[in-house]
């Protein structure tokens, strides 16, 4: 996945509410997907759990 393509001054947040690794990954998919960034939340989930291990 290429982050250029789905990240722009409108799908960056300050203001996340999760406080654990997981959490702020899931909350910023969550945000991509209702931005219409992204459309399979959990493939994007997993390919990104893969590359954070």
């Amino acid at each position: 996945m290429n982050l250029k393509k789905v990240l722009s001054p409108d799908t960056v947040w300050v203001d996340l509410k999760a406080d654990t690794k997981q959490g702020i990954i899931e909350e910023m998919i969550d945000r991509l997907l209702a931005a219409g960034r992204i459309k399979d939340r959990a493939a994007v989930l997993q390919a990104v759990v893969e590359r954070e291990e």
